[in-house]
């Protein structure tokens, strides 16, 4: 039985339209049908298309006798008796996956009516946008709020339910029709996200919408107001909920102005000082109304592009209009400032996360070495405003990243600031939006949120959660209490000095500064036990962050193990147990006695897990330094003399061992090892370096050269002595928990390994 039936509705399309054909029978699902409808064209759209349905019988032509234009596309639904369809745009194209993803996510999720894989504009004069495809799920009105927040015309593109379908397209032709159709089809259920890039769009100029209005013959206030029919046909239709009827009204205001603005630039300048009284986009932004004029003043008639040039001169910010909040103001900026290091596996649900609520994101990557940077690129434009790059040298530096947080905050202007982590997620008390949320404070004695956390862990060794859903299953957390009180929703322009003695938690400890709302702060620290041991056994702290006794319910000098957090965790909906005031998941281990001191005086340790090893550096440095005292160790001793650390692939910290557990355990003292003696290095007047055990056979001259720094204390400080990124060692890594504890630090160090086949 065919699954699938594919619509192309094709006008003029000869340039495209054997691009579009040739990805649908290229699907590495071939349960499908495709339907081409020609618009009367008078290129070779056609004559393609025919050629196409000569060669594979699951394609059809239809050809419009007169030209249908937006009803083209509801002629390809007529008749349609397959479960599943999909337009695809004569200028788009799928990947081979595009319907073997799409169906799979919806026969999983039942409730849906769209799955929608993510897109990205491809060809000349693409403008690097990214298309919004997040998922509009939840109670209908949420869906259709977030819709209405940013409509976008890639949504219609997704694999839909044939019978849903049919009953949400509007009735008659009208502006915007795309948008009454995706509003009937969320009155139906949920449009769900597919996160992987699967749909390919030639991006339209986006002033062309805009100006089609007044090439549509469009009149009175249809005209003025181009979604207003749309509007009315989905009210009509009872396709919006009444919580949803303001932001409808709001969407209706934001389209007049923009295309006020680009049709009659003249009109918008007389009009300005209403616009803005209303908190309309253009009118309240002047760098965004000047960027529009400037490409209104480039293109149209002379008389246009003259008053767009006028109005150019005129453009300067406006005081924040006072009194109450008029409808259609837009609700103040929203902006989240996300750090992010190797967060692939919550990143992009936390990206989407904040899209729903209606936030910006400002993602400050801090050296990543997975997919975290690519996802943030994925999410451009809807959320991520901005991408920055911070480098990483090793070492967990709180006080830095909070200066550079501070930096991105200042120039934000006004609004309301999140400041979260790429694993933690923000909610409000009665579920709504949080841009909502913010919106109701006009009272500018408020000036932050408090925040009650929840950690997510897992609760058992081999409970492992898969990225796209761990919201869901995820279900076991534990209250927590820290020392500072959490507020990580806060006012641009507050005073951030009690924010940065604090570590980023506390901004004010006035009673009256706070909102009464409490917000919910779902803390996701890892999605496997191993996850959380690559995470945090080898996680160096800076010196300056210990002073002030930061992270004292993190690990510190390598002193822990990760275990089962028993009896710690609550489900969801149960009673909670008493808050904690530290993480359930650490737990001390018993450490060798350190070496005793020396009998005789040490110029240089050689710490080293192999002893093979240290031997060998041993002999090397003393051909070259002769009459140097050395001594070694397992792990750095106290006091100033200088260490050179030799340091050796993960692989072979774990060959003689033999079992799951045993391997495990290895993995984890190689990254408590490293660990334990760089936080040493970070002790003032510490000397230190490192060296891989495995460059030793070549590498003399380096050798030579990092003990004579040693020496000489040209390195020193710790950090200034942390390997850098070299070549890759390849070597076999047993087993998959020994990769996902070891992996992330293993390529900070440069190592690597052949996958198993």
């Amino acid at each position: 039985m065919i699954c699938v039936t594919v619509g192309i509705p094709a006008c003029e399309s000869a340039r495209t339209l054997a691009r579009a054909i040739g990805s649908v029978r290229a699907q590495s699902c071939a349960d499908w049908r495709l339907i081409v409808s020609d618009d009367a064209s008078t290129d070779a759209s056609a004559a393609i298309a025919a050629n196409a349905a000569a060669q594979d019988a699951r394609i059809t032509l239809r050809r419009q006798p007169a030209r249908r234009g937006v009803m083209n596309f509801r002629d390809l639904l007529e008749g349609v008796e397959t479960p599943c369809f999909a337009w695809l745009a004569a200028d788009d194209f799928w990947a081979p996956e595009f319907l073997a993803r799409t169906l799979a996510a919806l026969e999983e999720r039942g409730d849906a009516v769209s799955a929608l894989p993510r897109a990205a504009f491809v060809g000349p004069g693409t403008s690097g946008r990214i298309p919004d495809t997040a998922a509009l799920d939840g109670p209908w009105p949420d869906r259709v709020r977030r819709f209405l927040a940013h409509p976008g015309g890639t949504r219609m593109y997704g694999l839909m339910r044939s019978k849903a379908l049919q009953a949400a397209f509007p009735p008659r032709a009208m502006n915007a029709y795309d948008w009454a159709l995706m509003l009937g089809l969320l009155a139906q259920g949920p449009q769900i996200e597919v996160p992987e890039v699967l749909l390919f769009r030639e991006e339209t100029d986006w002033l062309r919408y805009a100006e089609v209005v007044d090439e549509s013959g469009a009149r009175g206030l249809y005209r003025q107001f181009p979604v207003l029919e749309m509007s009315l046909v989905a009210l009509r239709r009872g396709h919006v909920p009444r919580g949803a009827r303001s932001d409808l009204l709001a969407l209706n205001l934001r389209k007049h102005e923009e295309y006020t603005a680009i049709c009659r630039p003249a009109v918008f300048g007389r009009r300005l000082w209403f616009y803005r009284r209303l908190g309309l986009p253009y009118a309240t932004r002047p760098d965004d109304a000047a960027g529009l004029m400037k490409a209104v003043a480039a293109r149209g008639d002379a008389a246009r592009a003259q008053a767009a040039q006028t109005l150019l001169a005129r453009l300067k910010p406006a005081a924040a209009p006072a009194g109450p909040a008029r409808i259609g103001r837009a609700a103040p900026p929203l902006t989240a400032i996300v750090t992010a290091r190797n967060a692939e596996a919550t990143l992009d649900r936390l990206l989407a996360h904040l899209h729903r609520h209606g936030a910006q994101a400002v993602v400050i990557d801090h050296g990543s070495t997975d997919r975290s940077r690519a996802i943030a690129e994925a999410r451009r434009g809807a959320p991520v405003r901005d991408i920055l790059t911070e480098p990483f040298d090793g070492v967990f530096d709180l006080t830095a990243q909070l200066r550079r947080k501070r930096e991105v905050i200042t120039t934000l202007g006004e609004g309301w600031v999140i400041h979260a982590d790429a694993d933690e997620f923000l909610d409000t008390p009665d579920g709504g939006r949080l841009r909502d949320l913010v919106a109701a404070w006009g009272d500018r004695q408020i000036q932050a949120v408090p925040c009650r956390e929840l950690a997510f862990l897992p609760a058992a060794e081999d409970e492992l959660h898969d990225p796209a859903s761990f919201e869901a299953t995820m279900l076991m957390a534990a209250p927590m209490i820290e020392r500072d009180p959490k507020q990580r929703l806060f006012r641009v322009g507050a005073d951030l000095s009690l924010w940065m003695a604090t570590g980023g938690h506390t901004v004010t400890a006035d009673p009256a500064r706070l909102a009464p709302q409490t917000l919910s702060l779902r803390h996701y620290l890892g999605l496997s036990l191993d996850d959380l041991r690559a995470q945090y056994l080898g996680r160096v702290f800076a010196h300056a962050d210990r002073m002030k006794r930061w992270h004292t319910n993190r690990v510190a000098d390598g002193v822990q193990v990760v275990p089962p957090p028993a009896g710690a965790l609550a489900p969801l909906g149960a009673p909670e147990p008493p808050p904690l005031t530290e993480l359930p998941i650490f737990a001390p281990r018993a450490e060798e006695p350190p070496p005793p001191p020396p009998a005789t005086p040490v110029d240089l340790w050689i710490v080293a897990a192999d002893p093979a090893a240290g031997d060998r550096a041993a002999r090397m440095v003393a051909a070259n330094f002769p009459g140097l005292r050395m001594a070694h160790a397992t792990r750095p001793p106290e006091g100033p003399t200088a260490v050179l650390h030799l340091l050796q692939h993960p692989a072979a910290a774990v060959a003689s061992s033999s079992g799951t557990a045993a391997r495990r355990e290895a993995a984890c003292g190689w990254l408590r090892g490293i660990a334990r003696a760089r936080q040493a290095a970070l002790a003032p007047g510490r000397a230190y370096a490192e060296v891989r055990a495995e460059d030793l056979p070549t590498a003399a001259p380096a050798l030579v050269l990092a003990v004579r720094d040693l020496l000489l204390r040209r390195t020193t400080g710790g950090t200034s002595g942390f390997l850098r990124l070299a070549a890759m060692q390849l070597a076999a890594c047993p087993g998959p928990e020994t990769r996902a504890i070891t992996a992330s630090l293993a390529r900070d160090l440069g190592y690597g390994w052949a996958e198993p086949a």
